[in-house]
């Protein structure tokens, strides 16, 4: 972010805390630009139901040089030559982590029952214990106990990561995180971010490297660009700790080989948020059947710091976010989101307690 952007959002946020009660000026500010990152996702509600907001997600630019892979999916750049052999898919190789060779644990994981609603019409896929295999199992850092298994309905691939305290036993594993599709062709992640640094699991080949990435940054002489973490592992299995994502979707994981590379865009989490991205809102709408004035108010408030307001289908009045013109990395952009949702929750605040 630059000094004038920073300075942009500081200056609203101070002319706002100078008409509200109790002042908090700077404070304020620096609290705004010292986010993040922040789910997208959400509804707020005023007290007595006066107002409802929605808070709706929006776009950005690419910043990638390539196109990159959907949101929440894995792009794999296939680049094998017909002279080489081909990879051994996850499913053709044996357990790995620091309790692979408990086989007493690993059966107890497999037996573990579960499904999810992947399938035609949000149909449950429950895979058949036949199928299902225990690709990863072992103790890591902080205490915990993971382990990654993955099976088939109909031929239908799915994996599911079950965790607990070190020592846990399979049937004290619950699922970390929703289940999702699987392929044995491709890599597998999982990020925690409930400890005091995100933790970091990939499941590959071995023979595979891995790196990672926060999000996109702009460098000192105005490039933007990805800054890389090369991940620590072994035997195809990576575990590190990392960067938090400048926002829910910004992050990658690259993993390659020889001949080969796959890209995981937004890595699940165990905190269950979603594994598309969660990019920064464009624009946040109030109910029609808002009390007139309290509209007006909140309009009052949002207008002189660049908002936008329009009236749309239904009646509803929708605010846009200030336009941010020019080409942003990550960092920027959570940055600058994060200094107008500022703006916008102190002319909330204002508006409902009548400041």
């Amino acid at each position: 972010m630059t000094d004038l952007d920073d300075h942009d959002v500081r200056d609203a946020l101070a002319r706002l805390a100078t008409r509200a009660a109790p002042p908090r000026g700077v404070d304020t500010a620096d609290a705004a630009i010292a986010l993040s990152r922040r789910q997208r996702r959400t509804r707020v509600a005023w007290a007595g139901g006066a107002v409802v907001l929605a808070v709706l997600a929006g776009a950005v630019p690419a910043l990638l040089p390539d196109a990159g892979p959907v949101p929440g999916q894995t792009a794999t750049e296939s680049t094998q030559q017909a002279t080489q052999e081909p990879a051994p898919a996850l499913t053709d190789l044996p357990a790995r982590g620091s309790l692979a060779g408990d086989g007493e644990f690993l059966a107890g994981v497999a037996a573990i029952e579960w499904s999810a609603p992947l399938g035609l019409n949000g149909a449950a896929l429950t895979p058949t214990a036949s199928s299902r295999q225990v690709l990863f199992a072992g103790d890591l850092p902080g205490g915990r106990r993971w382990a990654l298994v993955v099976g088939e309905d109909a031929g239908q691939g799915v994996s599911a990561w079950f965790g607990g305290p070190a020592g846990a036993a399979p049937a004290d594993l619950a699922l970390l995180a929703p289940p999702e599709r699987f392929s044995a062709d491709e890599p597998v992640a999982l990020l925690d971010g409930t400890g005091a640094a995100p933790l970091l699991v990939v499941v590959a080949r071995p023979g595979d490297g891995a790196r990672w990435s926060s999000g996109s940054i702009r460098f000192d002489d105005g490039s933007i660009d990805r800054l890389w973490t090369d991940l620590p592992g072994g035997d195809g299995v990576f575990v590190a700790e990392v960067d938090p994502p400048a926002y829910d979707g910004a992050d990658i994981v690259e993993v390659a080989a020889t001949g080969r590379s796959a890209l995981l865009r937004g890595v699940p989490r165990t905190d269950g948020s979603p594994s598309r991205p969660a990019l920064p809102v464009a624009w946040v709408q109030v109910s029609a059947t808002t009390d007139p004035a309290l509209r007006d108010r909140l309009t009052a408030c949002l207008l002189p710091e660049g908002f936008t307001v329009s009236t749309v289908a239904g009646g509803d009045v929708q605010y846009g976010y200030p336009d941010q013109p020019g080409r942003r990395s990550d960092v920027e952009l959570a940055q600058i989101q994060a200094g107008y949702d500022a703006v916008l929750t102190e002319c909330l605040r204002r508006v409902s307690t009548g400041d």
